[in-house]
């Protein structure tokens, strides 16, 4: 038997109660309103982010101790490591990181309960805490665009085909545009339409199109993923991290999408790649896939091998390669429709 040491378990405390002191101040905008306005008294970044004085008092204190923030006279400003972790655009941005931890708790305390009761909660388990709302796709955003732009764009010859040629792309699933507007900055002809399952996110992505000057090549809608409200043909269909939400309509998704590719047509499917051994589930660069996979049945989803994907391919007529990347977690598995 090993034994724990008192560090150990204090180390995994302290590293939950940072993500909820950052969490907190990342929920209210406390950290970007001290990156523009600091140094701010505890009373005045209260007041400016609309805050309870009080409360944001003793955030200011715990977030000073946790060393996010510095003292400045009577005031605080962001500390160097406040400045890197939590100011979107830092190269060290830990932001994404911190929501993902404390949406981890949230569906950690939720199966619990259900545990007990084996109520299935559905889509809306990410409603019952608004305050995750605003912080879910830029968290998507920050944990995955730089892994996109840096491994998955190079490894993936179908979207540099179909944006050398100024392609058409469908994206199922597009959540707040980032990845549309990523392809649209990489290939600058190239066009495309987002549809989100999810109505709340629709204005977000659109007013972030507008606000990268894509207006008039990027738009996105709201609709079914699995039966998207637009025509085809495009050259590109994708989905990101998405098709585990519609596994049970799988059937009809295949035949959707493949009414909708152009002929020679790429269909890109970005997911976990979910182990299925014993060792898989042991590896510790998997531990967060594997218990973000409680929240997954709490959906009535379930995170799937990337076998699997490239076996529902095949079957709906596809020519497929696959691409392992990020040390293996992640599956991008490439379906081509058949020219004829």
């Amino acid at each position: 038997m090993i034994e724990l040491k008192p560090e150990q378990i204090q180390e995994w405390m302290v590293g939950t109660a940072t993500a909820g002191v950052a969490f907190a101040g990342m929920a209210h905008g406390l950290f970007g309103r001290l990156a523009d306005e600091g140094p701010l008294s505890a009373k005045a970044l209260a007041g400016r982010a609309g805050v309870d004085e009080a409360y944001g008092a003793r955030w200011c204190e715990v977030a000073f101790a946790f060393g996010f923030l510095d003292r400045v006279g009577d005031g605080f400003a962001l500390s160097d490591a406040g400045r890197a972790a939590l100011v979107p655009g830092s190269p060290q941005y830990a932001g994404g990181a911190f929501v993902n931890m404390m949406l981890l708790g949230h569906f950690s305390l939720r199966f619990a309960e259900c545990l007990g009761t084996g109520d299935v909660p559905g889509e809306g388990l990410f409603a019952e805490r608004r305050i995750f709302a605003p912080l879910f796709g830029p968290m998507l955003e920050a944990n995955f665009k730089p892994l996109f732009e840096q491994a998955v764009l190079p490894a993936v010859a179908a979207y540099r085909e179909a944006g050398g040629k100024g392609g058409r792309v469908l994206d199922l699933g597009c959540g707040n545009a980032w990845f549309l507007v990523s392809l649209a900055r990489a290939f600058h002809s190239l066009t495309g339409v987002g549809v989100e399952g999810h109505e709340a996110q629709i204005a977000n992505a659109n007013k972030r199109i507008e606000s990268e000057g894509l207006g008039s090549r990027l738009r996105c809608v709201a609709g079914d993923i699995v039966d998207p409200p637009v025509d085809g043909p495009f050259d590109l269909v994708t989905m990101n991290r998405s098709v585990h939400h519609v596994w049970d309509r799988k059937e009809r998704l295949i035949g959707s999408v493949r009414d909708r590719l152009s002929p020679g047509g790429r269909f890109v499917v970005w997911d976990p790649n979910f182990p299925d051994t014993d060792e898989g589930l042991r590896t510790p660069a998997k531990r967060t896939m594997v218990l973000h996979s409680l929240a997954e049945a709490m959906q009535g989803n379930r995170l799937m091998p990337a076998r699997e994907i490239v076996d529902w391919m095949r079957s709906g007529g596809f020519e497929v390669e696959v691409h392992l990347l990020n040390g293996g977690n992640e599956g991008v598995v490439v379906g081509r429709k058949k020219a004829s």
